[in-house]
């Protein structure tokens, strides 16, 4: 998962507290699962504030002052062409209709996410806070960031100040950070993940988080499909892949085939 060392700069106070309440409907096909779905209304939204409190905590304050300079959204938009990010995620402008026709990821959640300098620092370097993400560094210069920052954040609502943090609600949420294992996924310093429940070869179909409706267990918003699809190689067993399909899913996983294309496969959309 995504560093969170610094996570309390680079994303809006309100995008996470809305973000872990519910991550299911804050982003839309997000790999990041629900892990309060058991709690009653109340409990979710006083763990998701504690956990925002803890995670506001990271990160040096100063760390974005080289991205104060505004960038231009005019060279902004040509860049979402040029560079490439048209392979992988819908312009702003497009809406739901391109998702649709194309299967491209939308870009929705951005204006609520992150101010420009935190999103221009992303771009600049997408493998430093996502060192196995799938978010390719395309080398941007710093002005380049910058305007394809602007672009992707225009209309965003002007930025609002945010209280001191009491220290006790900041405890509250570092506790449940190890309570609901979210270094499983995210490791911080000097708090180690804590074994998984069941080993791989126990797990079941229709069980746990493969369940139709998981409690208390995380919940991926898995469809039937998808848990029907893990099922099946649960039952098969897991073999090590051939080079050829070890091949095909990394390809198809980095989405390298929206742009280059391998035997019969991939390649450029026509339109």
């Amino acid at each position: 998962g995504p560093d969170l060392s610094e996570v309390g700069q680079r994303v809006s106070p309100a995008y996470l507290l809305e973000f872990l309440a519910n991550p299911l409907e804050a982003h839309g096909g997000t790999k990041m699962p629900d892990l309060m779905n058991s709690m009653d209304e109340k409990k979710r939204e006083d763990a998701a504030s504690a956990l925002t409190a803890f995670l506001r905590s990271l990160g040096d304050e100063g760390s974005l002052s080289q991205w104060e300079e505004m960038g231009d959204p005019k060279r902004g938009k040509v860049l979402f062409g040029e560079v490439g990010c048209l392979a992988c995620h819908a312009p702003p402008s497009s809406g739901a209709i391109r998702k649709s026709e194309a299967g491209l990821g939308t870009l929705d959640h951005v204006v609520r996410k992150y101010e420009r300098p935190s999103l221009a620092a992303f771009l600049h370097e997408p493998l430093r806070v996502r060192k196995s993400g799938r978010m390719p560094d395309f080398h941007l210069t710093s002005s380049e960031a910058n305007d394809l920052a602007e672009y992707l954040v225009q209309g965003r609502p002007p930025k609002t100040e945010v209280s001191k943090i009491a220290a006790e609600k900041i405890e509250t949420g570092r506790k449940l950070f190890g309570q609901l294992n979210c270094v499983a996924c995210h490791a911080l310093k000097g708090m180690p993940a804590s074994k998984p429940a069941l080993p791989m070869k126990n797990l079941r179909k229709d069980r746990g988080c493969l369940s139709a409706k998981p409690l208390h267990v995380p919940n991926y918003g898995l469809s039937g499909f998808q848990r029907k699809a893990i099922g099946k190689a649960l039952e098969k067993g897991f073999s090590p892949p051939t080079t050829e399909r070890r091949i095909k899913q990394t390809l198809i996983a980095f989405n390298c085939i929206a742009c280059h294309k391998r035997d019969d496969y991939g390649g450029p959309s026509a339109k």
